[in-house]
């Protein structure tokens, strides 16, 4: 061992030099400063542009906003801010849409890069995955279903996602799956009561009745919501409806073939 390196002194080490608080306080506003600046060039930089509210007459510009990437490195700090900024825009840019437009529903080029942008900067908005879902889910069902899909990612346990999702293939006629998606945000923390019986309205609807009246039987034992317990009631007399009435009319057909 090298004897520079051993105290041979009874003297005690100095203490070690601590930095000037007031230099890291500087350096935290200076950071602060610049990326608050890099917010307000971003956002006035689109605005030079005429903003993404009048794009819907100028489709073309949909590669001039930014990446959401980009957005995230610039915006350190500022995240949520920047993601209200545009949830505004996107919901500014649908009004304006729906204004001018003649149809129902307009063609909206802009609305799933806006949104993407907002749920890039917030990733737990459940109102930007919900607008595409609604509004997507119209003209672009991948899309739409690519959305929420990302949303429930992001978001294990928000349940309305999981019944959005449920919505989406209702609509597509995917039963069995809807009927999962449903039973999966039932479980959730906070989920009301009445997604239970949807999963088994949907397996019903489906073809599978069998499935569906184990489904609200067990419902019906477990459940402690007395909501819950009315509505598969309600739901097994329909099914018991359509089995009895099945038989007399196949009783009916056989009587007159006698």
């Amino acid at each position: 061992m090298a004897a520079g390196n051993v105290n041979l002194t009874n003297e005690a080490p100095p203490p070690p030099q601590r930095r000037n608080p007031r230099a890291l306080s500087g350096w935290a506003v200076l950071l602060l400063v610049v990326s608050w600046g890099g917010c307000l060039f971003l956002q006035w930089m689109e605005m030079a542009r005429g903003g993404a509210a009048d794009a819907a007459l100028r489709p073309a510009e949909r590669n001039d906003l930014p990446s959401g990437k980009r957005l995230r490195s610039l915006s350190v700090g500022f995240h949520g801010l920047l993601a209200d900024w545009y949830w505004i825009r996107t919901l500014h840019y649908v009004g304006l849409a729906w204004a001018k437009a003649e149809t129902t529903l307009p063609p909206m080029p802009l609305l799933e890069p806006l949104l993407e942008l907002t749920i890039s900067l917030d990733p737990r908005r459940l109102s930007a995955y919900r607008v595409g879902v609604f509004l997507l889910g119209v003209t672009d069902q991948a899309s739409a279903e690519r959305m929420v899909r990302q949303g429930i990612e992001a978001n294990p346990e928000a349940w309305p996602l999981y019944q959005d999702l449920a919505y989406l293939w209702w609509r597509e006629g995917r039963y069995r799956e809807a009927a999962e998606a449903y039973q999966r945000a039932a479980r959730l923390p906070g989920a009301p009561a009445w997604l239970e019986p949807m999963a088994a309205a949907m397996l019903a609807r489906g073809g599978e009745p069998d499935l569906a009246r184990q489904l609200l039987e067990r419902s019906c034992q477990t459940s402690r919501d007395r909501f819950v317990r009315e509505a598969c009631q309600y739901q097994l007399s329909l099914l018991h409806r359509a089995d009895s009435a099945a038989p007399s009319s196949s009783k009916g057909a056989r009587r007159g073939t006698d």
